[in-house]
Formats: structure tokens, sequence, C-alpha cells
């Protein structure tokens, strides 16, 4: 507990010095399967998941504004599910980051209350193109690999009481990241994650996943 307050304490002072009132965005995709032990049932138990990381970055010194993490796969039932995780609005994400003077960017993330895990990944920054028009080019990581450790606690479902590791890896998504940066049309947190109309079509993650035929499992 004492960590997790010092990790968050560190997270408010520096938003505090580097707010702003856009900033950019980040989509990242996850990917991983989380092998370990069914705790309810005593058996070996293996999880793929995926995932959307959607970061909002400040334009000053690259803090972060908010954040949100939707995991989807399926259930020890075989149902397509997908959980979000926010860091503001339900809280059941914690995290932090920063930039080594090695040229690489770092993040942890933690599943807070009834989620229990920790991941730590790391990835080598260069400029890239995110769709910002003249001030396109940010020091980005591409993609960043790490580890995920779950401890006997929900992950993706209500059902599922895990306790496991696994490598973990993000991707960042040019088309979706580029797409949201757009000033035409303008976008939101909220936006990117619950959608908006777009030519007349329902466009962000949620329903991008509601339309695979995942259904949302809120805790």
């Amino acid at each position: 507990m004492a960590r997790r307050l010092m990790m968050l304490l560190v997270l408010w002072v520096t938003l505090g010095m580097c707010a702003s009132s856009y900033g950019y965005f980040l989509i990242y995709n996850v990917s991983t399967t989380v092998k370990g032990i069914d705790e309810e049932a005593g058996t070996p138990i293996s999880i793929p998941l995926k995932g959307y990381l959607v970061l909002n970055m400040d334009d000053n010194c690259d803090a972060t504004l908010d954040i949100n993490l939707i995991l989807y796969g399926k259930n020890p039932a075989g149902q397509k599910v997908y959980t979000q995780l926010n860091d503001n609005g339900n809280d059941y994400l914690g995290y932090a980051f920063g930039y080594t003077q090695w040229g690489y960017f770092t993040i942890r993330l933690e599943g807070v209350d009834v989620f229990d895990f920790e991941t730590g990944l790391m990835g080598k920054v260069k400029e890239k193109d995110v769709g910002l028009g003249s001030d396109s080019k940010k020091n980005v990581a591409s993609s960043l690999k790490g580890v995920i450790c779950v401890w006997d606690n929900m992950l993706l479902d209500t059902a599922e009481y895990i306790t496991g590791t696994a490598n973990i890896s993000m991707t960042l998504n040019n088309k979706y990241t580029k797409t949201v940066n757009d000033t035409e049309p303008s976008w939101t947190q909220e936006q990117i994650i619950e959608g908006q109309l777009v030519d007349g079509e329902m466009t962000g993650l949620k329903p991008l996943l509601e339309d695979k035929g995942y259904v949302e499992v809120v805790p």
C-alpha cells in the first residue's frame, strides 16, 4: 500500500507541474497470455488477453493527462468479454511512467481494488508522426515489452481468480492514433472509449469490440 501511495504521489506532482488542456493521444494494442493457477479450482489455467491502452499525453513535457486500459478476451465459460480500467472514474488503474536518459520510455500499470496485477514495460523512443499536422512528430515508443504478475484476484471476468505471470507487449496503433489526433472531427478521451458518430457511423473502441461480439463486464 505504501509503495502504491508513493507512486501516485509522484504522479500527482508531475501532473501538477505539466498539465495542459488537451495534449495528444497515443493508442497501444496490448497482448499477453497469462499462465498460472486457478485459485478456486486449484488447476492450471491459461488466459490469452488483448487490449487497448489509451494515453492522453501533455504537449509541454509529456506528462500523462489521462489513461484508460481496456482488456478483452474469453472468460472460462467461453464468452467474449471486455472490461475497462480507469485512473479517473472507476479507479481500478494505477500507473507511473518516465523517460530514461538513454532514450527509453517506461510505464508501470497496476490493477487496483478487485484487480490485483502489476506490469512493467519499456520501449525505445524516437520521433514519430502521430497525426497532428504541422506539429505531428513526437518522441514516442512504437513498441514496449515487459512482464505482468497477477495475484489471486480478478483479471478479466468476475469468475476468474488467477495467480500467474507472463510476458506482455504493447504496439502503437498508428491508424487509431492518427485518427484521434486529427481535428476533424476532434476527439476527447471519453469519445475514444465510448465512441462518437463519424460519417453516420459510431466509431470508438467499445463500439469496435461490441461489433465483434464482446460484452462489457462491470465489476
